[in-house]
């Protein structure tokens, strides 16, 4: 009897807490879908991408290019954070469909300037399904 009275609001506090940092962890915004293509209902959403230019670009430069990008491609890319290695990761707001996102990056990805530009994707913990692979 002690141990189910100990145990069970020991266990809804964790849960609890638990959602709650799990509901904090992501910023505002992020998209996290884990696949290749975004799903259609993500679009119209801030879809969070990472991007690296040729040159290695100061940051009111980035600002400059990537205002040049949205007039070009009617979108609107807006600069969150530089990264490490020269890359910055970006929003881009304004694409109507999972395919128009995948046209456009594909677009953007062929320009000289670009080195790549990806999305944003919250990194997972992988685990080998087999020993040997440790």
């Amino acid at each position: 009897m002690i141990r189910t009275v100990f145990y069970v609001p020991l266990y809804i506090a964790l849960m609890v807490s638990t959602a709650l940092i799990s509901a904090c962890a992501a910023p505002d915004g992020f998209i996290d879908n884990g696949g290749e293509q975004a799903a259609p209902g993500m679009i119209g959403k801030d879809m969070r991408l990472m991007i690296k230019f040729n040159d290695g670009l100061s940051e009111p430069q980035v600002k400059h290019k990537l205002a040049d990008m949205s007039k070009q491609y009617h979108v609107s890319f807006r600069l969150i954070r530089a990264m490490s290695g020269e890359a910055y990761v970006i929003v881009l707001k304004g694409v109507s469909d999972a395919h128009a996102l995948d046209r456009l990056l594909n677009r953007i990805d062929q320009r000289p300037d670009i080195i790549y530009i990806e999305q944003d994707r919250r990194m997972q913990h992988f685990q080998p399904s087999s020993p040997s692979l440790y």
